[in-house]
């Protein structure tokens, strides 16, 4: 047989081989997914009498002539090809979560099988987006090894990797594609990375549909998308993706885990108080304990997704909006502190952070109890505003203060526990001296004024003091000098307590007539 002829006999050969391994390695994946996943029975292929055929080709008889057996290695390979479009005709009920599921419960799968199931979509042609959601995912798959000590991914050896790409894209149009059409595009695809990684929220990165906007990007590529170098860009992409929609999405969910836990601690308070008064508030309650479970299910499965999460924590603002409402007027504000309070009396945390304080302990369970509640994944700026928090009247920098007290948020390096439990202090205390001040002014003239309220009113005023000069020392650190918003911060609020005091003082003295007391 001339060498020509052995030539174009081996290459058809080989063609044939690599497309039966395709397709048998798509075949064994998609009976498992079939069988597994889907719940759905897979048609059986004659592989077997395929691969006899195949090794019977490769090794041909002494007598065969050339054409002989090419038109036998011709036959079989269309009969592969049947084959071919059946197993991609199934593959339409293979979803690209679907795929992505089945090899996420197989934590390291075989890179080989990885490699010829992207053979096997490039060969058949399968070019929308929903093949090009499947072909992103098993090139990032192929390109990213997982890193158990940080528990997550990273770029596989780049020489490695580039030569593995080039063998499946070398015969695609896009690998002929000039430098210039290929910077610009791998520009734009550093440019998304480097946007992602900046991402400092969960509620950031789906906010600003970063992964949407990803996607589409890659989508838009179209042939280019198939070019070596390209393909490095676009797993590496990929790989800054997923760490950190992993690293946001467990803090967000750790987070709502907290908030939904406060929540429940506080849900017999919150029906006891206002279950009769506001029906709507019982029926965000049930709907949030449906989504609390529902959540739970999924995270014990190892299958929580952004939806589960989204719908516990529009559980959680519809609850928080029904107390909105309810908490309209100083009764029912004084009826949920009285609720909230019972719950924690025999918390110690209050204590371990602010020492035993007879006189604001009170005051400082109903700041913590009600900050909590409202749910520390808020921000200081939104609880600060809200309706739920208006009576504790409290500055931004005061829920703030509480918020880095509990580790709820990072405090600056000159924030230390002195200047923190100062600011909460400062503000459970204005929260003492404005109720003595208006139970003091509301006693008619010429009635009795309990001596117990002029007691309480006198240790509130002593109190002031002390703590006016703890701002004042505080005042006279150097640190604080260089940083004008924290200045501005603590003079707000000594003066807002200087402000209560007086008023206080003022309302005390006109009462009393002999006593007289200042501030030094």
């Amino acid at each position: 047989m001339a060498a020509v002829e052995t030539a174009q006999l081996h290459a058809a050969y080989l063609r044939l081989s690599s497309r039966f391994k395709a397709a048998w390695t798509f075949h064994q994946v998609a009976a498992a997914v079939y069988r597994d996943t889907l719940g759905l029975a897979f048609p059986p292929f004659s592989f077997q009498r395929l691969f006899e055929r195949i090794r019977e080709a490769g090794s041909p008889l002494p007598g065969y002539d050339h054409a002989t057996t090419l038109a036998a290695l011709d036959a079989t390979l269309r009969e592969l090809e049947a084959i071919f479009r059946a197993l991609f005709a199934l593959d339409e009920r293979v979803s690209p979560s679907i795929l992505r599921r089945f090899f996420e419960e197989r934590k390291s799968p075989d890179q080989t099988i990885v490699h010829q199931l992207i053979r096997f979509y490039l060969e058949a042609g399968g070019m929308d987006d929903q093949h090009r959601d499947k072909l992103d995912y098993l090139f990032t798959r192929m390109g990213a090894e997982l890193v158990d000590s940080r528990a997550e991914y990273r770029q596989r050896d780049l020489l490695d990797l580039r030569n593995d790409i080039f063998s499946l894209v070398a015969t695609l149009p896009a690998a002929s594609a000039t430098h210039d059409e290929v910077v610009p595009v791998i520009r734009a695809l550093r440019a998304m990375r480097d946007e992602i990684a900046a991402a400092r929220t969960f509620s950031e990165l789906s906010g600003r549909q970063l992964l949407q906007r990803s996607r589409m990007l890659k989508h838009r590529l179209g042939p280019l998308y198939f070019h070596a170098d390209v393909l490095l860009s676009i797993i590496e992409l990929n790989i800054v993706a997923r760490n950190r929609c992993a690293e946001l999405f467990g803090r967000e969910v750790e987070q709502v885990v907290r908030d939904a836990g406060n929540l429940l601690d506080n849900e017999q308070a919150i029906v006891r108080s206002f279950g009769e008064s506001n029906p709507q508030l019982m029926l965000e309650m049930a709907r949030f304990r449906e989504a609390k479970k529902e959540f739970d299910d999924s995270r014990a499965a190892s299958n929580l997704k952004h939806g589960g999460l989204a719908r516990l924590k529009s559980s959680l603002a519809g609850v928080l909006s029904q107390l909105d409402r309810t908490l309209g007027s100083d009764t029912a504000e004084e009826e949920l502190m009285e609720a909230l309070i019972l719950q924690v009396e025999n918390s110690d945390r209050i204590s371990r952070q602010f020492g035993d304080d007879p006189l604001l302990h009170r005051h400082l369970l109903w700041i913590a109890s009600l900050l909590d509640t409202i749910g520390p994944s808020l921000s200081a700026e939104r609880i600060a505003g809200s309706t739920a928090a208006r009576g504790l009247r409290m500055e931004t920098w005061e829920v703030a203060a509480y918020q880095k007290l509990y580790g709820m948020t990072l405090r600056d390096p000159e924030e230390g526990d002195d200047l923190l439990v100062l600011l909460v202090t400062a503000a459970a205390l204005r929260m003492k001296i404005d109720k003595e001040a208006t139970t003091i002014a509301s006693v008619p003239a010429g009635t009795a004024v309990d001596s117990a309220l002029f007691s309480a009113a006198k240790a509130s005023l002593d109190r002031a003091k002390s703590l006016d000069a703890r701002f004042a020392a505080l005042l006279q650190d150097p640190a604080f000098y260089d940083t004008p918003r924290m200045l501005r911060q603590l003079y707000r609020s000594r003066f807002r307590l200087l402000r209560g005091f007086s008023g206080l003082w003022l309302i005390y003295d006109q009462r009393l007539g002999s006593m007289s007391i200042t501030l030094h």
